[in-house]
């Protein structure tokens, strides 16, 4: 059997999740300098347990998408040669952690406009990795 021919799946899986990390980072960083340049907003975490809020600006946004995205990525491995659907129980853990996610930005005293902003990102880097990753897992395990 061509070697070519077994990796090519493997490696066009590998490329669709990077770039679906990279454009999950991207979308991420762009709301978030529009939100704080061309807006002019100072966007801020929840207060949490008695801290002050902390400044969210677009170097933290973009390692959080990144850790989120590569997670998401570490799932889909693990998964794939382990399970007899992959696709369905990814993209099952991964609405289960988005939903549980838009806690966060509800999780302590914020200004109104940080938790929408907030909520926005969540759900848009959610969204990214979802709908881009659900296609590069088979829908079954081939054995």
């Amino acid at each position: 059997m061509d070697e070519s021919a077994v990796a090519s799946p493997s490696l066009a899986s590998g490329r669709r999740r990077a770039s679906s990390v990279l454009a999950a980072v991207g979308v991420a960083v762009v709301i978030t300098l529009v939100v704080e340049v061309l807006v002019g907003y100072d966007l801020r975490s929840p207060a949490m347990s008695g801290n002050p809020p902390i400044d969210i600006g677009a170097g933290t946004v973009a390692v959080v998408a990144a850790l989120v995205g590569l997670a998401a990525w570490a799932l889909a491995s693990i998964l794939e040669p382990r399970v007899a659907r992959p696709r369905r129980i990814w993209t099952t853990v991964a609405a289960v952690v988005l939903a549980v996610s838009l806690f966060g930005p509800f999780s302590g005293p914020a200004a109104t406009a940080d938790r929408l902003i907030l909520t926005a990102l969540h759900l848009v880097v959610g969204a990214i990795l979802i709908v881009a990753f659900r296609p590069s897992l088979p829908e079954s395990r081939t054995r």
